[in-house]
């Protein structure tokens, strides 16, 4: 099992929500992410320092590139 922080953006702004699960998987990781979405809400999946996935609306121009 492991420790990964779930970052969630809501579609109408204000501040990221982050929260931290345990799965055994970084895919099951990811899919507990992707069901927390809503239309329009982005999200990254963080496992240490490491950002496993981001949705493609989270990147900011600069980590597009640098990605």
């Amino acid at each position: 099992m492991e420790r990964y922080d779930i970052r969630l953006r809501k579609k109408g702004g204000g501040p990221a929500l982050t929260y931290c699960t345990v799965k055994e998987s970084d895919t099951a990781a990811i899919h507990a992410a992707r069901n927390a979405m809503e239309d329009g809400d982005t999200v990254e999946v963080w496992k240490g320092m490491r950002c496993i996935y981001a949705d493609e609306r989270a990147l900011s121009p600069a980590r597009k590139v640098a990605a």
